[in-house]
């Protein structure tokens, strides 16, 4: 049987007439299963690298106060390099919110603000001031001043 010229038939007959066919079965299975968990072992790995990068993300962002939805624009992969890349970010994010006040400023808009609550500076001494004007009704379950 030479190497170069050998058919599948003869090499069949080979091992059969050798016996040798349950122990290269055995030898093919062995090496077939050191590959699989191998490849196994290493997808495992891998699933759990990335597993701990979106954890750290997560926290990087919760603590810089953004919302998760920005994971996506995260790079690196050490902590450190997260950290930093979700500082970037934040920076990034508030300098453009801040142009944007700047620019409703300069073109002479009011800034946003909340409800103006009748000019008090607290619910009580709006509802107060609501409350003395003969010509309303007092406002319900709070006292009034009459």
């Amino acid at each position: 049987m030479s190497k170069d010229t050998t058919t599948a038939e003869e090499f069949q007959k080979f091992i059969n007439d050798n016996e040798l066919e349950v122990p290269l079965q055995k030898y093919i299975q062995s090496n077939v299963d050191r590959r699989v968990e191998k490849i196994i072992s290493q997808k495992v790995d891998d699933l759990r690298i990335l597993a701990s990068r979106e954890k750290t993300i997560a926290d990087a962002l919760e603590t810089a106060e953004l919302n998760p939805s920005f994971a996506k624009y995260v790079t690196g992969n050490s902590k450190g390099e997260i950290e930093e890349s979700v500082n970037k970010l934040k920076e990034d994010f508030l300098g453009i919110h801040q142009e944007k006040i700047d620019s409703k400023l300069e073109e002479g808009l009011p800034p946003s603000v909340g409800s103006k609550g009748g000019g008090g500076t607290d619910l009580e001494s709006y509802l107060d001031k609501r409350n003395k004007k003969a010509d309303t009704i007092p406002a319900v379950g709070f006292p009034t001043n009459k």
